[in-house]
């Protein structure tokens, strides 16, 4: 675990991101983009199901978790062959691996979280969310801040001269929990944060090497199963709608490839459509692609997928950076966003 409070997660993600700009050769993205899709007769009475040749080839860098089930349903159903499309799916470790591939050049689109993008902007790199956008609804809430059954911690107070265990420090969490602390009339600066990877997060709260954790699905509804007990569902206490992440690229591979983005952002917002409307055999496309149990993928709380961004909800998460002293400067907050999310 790692207590240090100073330096940013992006500072890991500029410094390899630089490296990649000198070692990478230039996007391979510019390739001319695969052949329309092409239809093929049904059956009598059958809608025609469309079928594509020479499909393109996308390298898309995600986290394995739930909220890319867009994606994972436009797949496996056929949406993005519809669209003349294929991906290739590379199950990273987080923005700090991802955003770096995406510069340098090895990914043409990859997922990240707000608040790293926010960072990367800060630092110069010009990234465009183009699907998937994901957020917290009240209704719904996804995160969670959770101890032991026989806790004595009840309250954002009561967390004061605790240990609490977060993904990163200086990231989406850790900024988010400060800023419910204070809202809860709590000191954040009395709360030792540390990092815990999510999937530790339950031996640690276990094995009492820290009092209190905050994870997102699946691990807050695997810690509740196994007796942890929910103290604050902090993200949707903020706010009604808190915006999370998205799939993005570099504004460099966007000049080249606008049809292609268009067509990849149309079936991902298909295959959202379609999970709203056939949950259960959604989430076991999620099981099939995580390689979950479809019992534990049928009881997780998912994110809310609105299809189309609202910019205001980033400007919080610039102005909560700002505050926080990891983001330099204040900025329009469409320029994170490309056409097919606005």
């Amino acid at each position: 675990m790692r207590t240090h409070r100073s330096g940013t997660a992006l500072s890991i993600c500029v410094a390899l991101a630089a490296a990649a700009l000198l070692a990478c050769a230039p996007a391979p993205g510019a390739a001319p983009a695969g052949k329309p899709a092409e239809k093929a007769v049904g059956q009598p009475g059958e809608k025609p199901v469309a079928v594509a040749k020479d499909l393109r080839t996308l390298r898309v860098g995600l986290l394995p978790i739930a909220n890319f089930v867009g994606l994972y349903v436009a797949e496996e159903k056929g949406f993005l062959a519809e669209q003349g499309l294929a991906v290739e799916k590379r199950m990273m470790a987080g923005g700090g691996e991802i955003l770096p591939a995406l510069i340098g050049g090895s990914l043409d689109l990859g997922a990240t979280n707000v608040f790293s993008h926010i960072l990367a902007r800060d630092g110069g790199f010009d990234l465009k969310a183009v699907a998937g956008i994901t957020q917290q609804v009240r209704d719904a809430p996804e995160t969670a801040v959770l101890v032991k059954q026989d806790s004595p911690i009840r309250t954002a107070k009561d967390l004061e001269g605790k240990t609490l265990a977060i993904n990163l420090l200086n990231n989406i969490d850790h900024v988010m929990l400060q800023e419910w602390l204070e809202l809860k009339g709590a000191n954040p600066k009395a709360v030792t944060f540390v990092e815990v990877p999510y999937p530790q997060h339950g031996p640690a709260l276990q094995q009492d090497r820290v009092h209190a954790v905050a994870p997102p699905e699946p691990f807050k509804t695997i810690l509740k199963a196994q007796g942890a007990r929910v103290v604050a569902y902090h993200y949707v206490e903020m706010s009604p709608r808190i915006l999370q992440g998205y799939i993005v690229a570099s504004s460099d591979w966007l000049k080249t490839n606008a049809d292609v983005v268009r067509r990849f952002a149309a079936a991902v917002q298909k295959g959202e459509t379609y999970y709203k409307g056939n949950q259960k055999e959604a989430r076991a496309i999620i099981a099939k692609v995580l390689r979950q149990d479809p019992a534990l993928l049928e009881q997780i709380t998912m994110s809310d997928f609105p299809g189309k961004v609202d910019p205001a909800l980033a400007k919080w998460w610039i102005d909560a950076g700002i505050k926080r002293g990891l983001v330099k400067r204040t900025f329009d907050p469409a320029e994170l966003f490309y056409e097919t999310v606005r």
